[in-house]
């Protein structure tokens, strides 16, 4: 029976097969591949949900079901269904992108349950290497920044991990806790420590490229040139993968933390610069999907702030906070889809197509960490674990950059519910509706369930050896 607990891995790889293979026969009937990929996304995360519970070990040990990988993989397989579900809301979504959600979803599975370093950077190859796809097959692209970022980050990441292993004698995650000298402190884990974790988030970096490509690109039209990025794999790129790059963060920095104290204030202030050149961006985004973007790259400030205290509270927090940002990361820039260009193609949003405007209105304000959707629980949480360690500046810089986040999503919103319309567009259907309704009652009840689920995210702190 233990092996139902990956049942959801395996719905994860048929999914992404029948996406794969579905086009030449299914894909003759318009939304029958997406309804397939929602279907098996939804089954998955049902089944982690009913079965993830359960304490196992696979592999000699090497692949782990505990509360971290329930927590992990319950919070990429949501972020995945309701990105399968916000395609539906742009009308030239490329539906050969739906098996990269399901690889790079697998990706976060792996990270999650990997308890050695060579699953560890397969499950980061799976993440990255699923966004990345599109990038290499088209040779235009292929020099792209995003791209080159995420190269460079697997190579490093996966340098780190191999020389951490070797220089202390040991494949096991957890063995690396207490193979790293504590005292005196070892420069050299430390500086491998952070080449790891650099590796690793450098990715995020596509969502800053992505953000000055919408504002540099977009027209009149508000269709941008062959430099910008495509809804679907800017919201893949801020939902999933986003939350698969901060749990192998965390996995990364629960080894290594021995060293914590000398990576600790390097990540704290790259977590604020990201914050805060988030927020001074989305003051000055021109067009929603550059919002968005900015918005996104901002929001990976408070989960590494989090991490950066480097203890299980401060796991914890970044854990919590990041499984909301993939949620509304996943859904707004494919709810905003179309209405780029100037911003009067979002005016009167509210009275033409309510369901997407109330979706995109909850996901622009969680992303800014705004009340009352689930950014701003998750923030106020992570600003409670900053202040109990002293690190007071870096809240007071995280807060800066949510009230210009906040202000610039206030200016959209009022455009989006005040403003009258201004020109004609054409209508959506029913299917875009109810993704925005679902995309907002996802990211609501996430601050509903805030309780439970953040214990949950302290339980899987302690799971990866995080006592303290």
């Amino acid at each position: 029976m233990q092996y139902l607990t990956l049942l959801p891995e395996l719905l994860l790889v048929v999914g992404g097969l029948v996406g794969l293979a579905g086009f030449s026969s299914l894909g003759a009937r318009p939304g029958v591949v997406p309804a397939l990929a929602f279907l098996f996304a939804v089954a998955a995360f049902g089944i982690e949900l009913w079965q993830g519970a359960r304490l196992a070990t696979f592999a000699g040990d090497s692949y782990a079901q505990d509360r971290f990988a329930l927590f992990g993989k319950a919070a990429v397989m949501l972020t995945l269904v309701l990105w399968v579900a916000a395609t539906r809301a742009e009308a030239d979504f490329d539906d050969r992108l739906l098996p990269l959600g399901f690889l790079v979803a697998l990706g976060g599975a792996v990270v999650s349950s990997a308890s050695v370093v060579p699953l560890l950077w397969v499950g980061l190859l799976l993440g990255v290497g699923g966004f990345l796809v599109p990038f290499l097959v088209r040779p235009e692209r292929r020099r792209d920044g995003r791209a080159l970022a995420g190269l460079v980050g697997l190579v490093a990441a996966g340098a780190g991990l191999l020389v951490l292993a070797l220089v202390f004698h040991t494949w096991r995650l957890s063995q690396l806790m207490t193979a790293i000298p504590r005292s005196p402190v070892s420069l050299g884990g430390g500086l491998l420590a952070m080449l790891t974790l650099a590796g690793v988030m450098a990715p995020v970096i596509g969502v800053a490229y992505s953000a000055r490509d919408e504002e540099a690109t977009l027209g009149e039209s508000g269709r941008g040139t062959a430099r910008g990025l495509e809804p679907g794999l800017l919201s893949l790129l801020c939902g999933p993968l986003l939350v698969v790059l901060v749990l192998a963060a965390a996995r990364i920095g629960a080894a290594a933390f021995p060293v914590g104290t000398l990576w600790g204030p390097v990540l704290a202030v790259l977590a604020v610069a990201l914050a805060l050149a988030g927020g001074l961006g989305a003051l000055a985004a021109r067009s929603v999907r550059g919002l968005v973007a900015w918005l996104a790259f901002a929001a990976a400030g408070p989960a590494l702030a989090a991490l950066s205290v480097h203890s299980r509270m401060g796991t914890a927090a970044g854990l919590f906070v990041v499984a909301a940002v993939g949620l509304a990361g996943a859904t707004a820039p494919l709810l905003a889809a179309g209405l780029d260009g100037p911003r009067s193609g979002v005016a009167g949003l509210g009275g033409r197509q309510p369901g997407r405007a109330i979706g995109l209105s909850v996901t622009l304000l969680s992303l800014a960490g705004a009340p009352p959707a689930a950014g701003f629980v998750t923030l106020f949480w992570a600003g409670l674990t900053l202040v109990q360690s002293g690190v007071i500046w870096v809240l007071c810089a995280l807060v800066l950059a949510v009230a210009l986040g906040s202000w610039a999503v206030v200016r959209v919103l009022l455009l989006l519910w005040i403003e009258p319309e201004l020109e004609e567009h054409r209508q959506t259907g029913t299917v875009v509706a109810l993704a925005g309704l679902l995309a907002a009652a996802v990211v609501l009840l996430y601050v509903v369930f805030a309780n439970p689920i953040s214990n949950l995210a302290v339980q899987a702190a302690e799971a990866i050896g995080l006592v303290h």
